[in-house]
């Protein structure tokens, strides 16, 4: 666990800092550990620390909110996923997809980005604020 955790802070976290905290948390189980890390890079607007470090923590949230309550996060997963210009909207509908187990409603659940009228976006957005109560803050 230590050799792994090194990648987060050591001078090699561009190139591995996205798959030491993937496996710290998804594989070693260690998502207690970590929540406040992932937490703070996933409402960071930009990456902290090392490259693509908000796009891995979103890839995280799934587990991050399995079994715990967090609406000011899944609100900004929601507000991520509504902004046409984040860089990590993509990120952000996997895991909206993946939190709700959409897979098998939407038709495309690997397709990119959809429009307000399209039936995957209009459901993420719903089951979101129903379940996080974002409500009004959502874009």
């Amino acid at each position: 666990m230590l050799l792994i955790e090194s990648y987060l802070h050591g001078p090699e976290r561009d190139v591995q800092g996205e798959t030491a905290l993937t496996a710290l948390c998804r594989y070693l189980r260690l998502i207690d550990r970590y929540r406040s890390l992932i937490r703070e890079l996933i409402m960071s607007p930009t990456d902290i620390g090392w490259s693509n470090s908000r796009m891995a923590a979103i890839h995280l949230a799934p587990i991050y909110l399995n079994g715990f309550r967090d609406d000011e996060l899944g609100c900004q997963l929601v507000t991520i996923f509504c902004d046409p210009d984040d860089p990590e909207q993509l990120s952000a509908r996997g895991a909206l997809i993946e939190i709700f187990v959409l897979r098998s409603e939407l038709r495309d659940p690997f397709g990119p980005a959809c429009g307000k009228r399209r039936h995957g976006c209009w459901l993420h957005h719903k089951l979101a604020c129903q379940r996080f109560g974002c409500g009004r803050r959502v874009q």
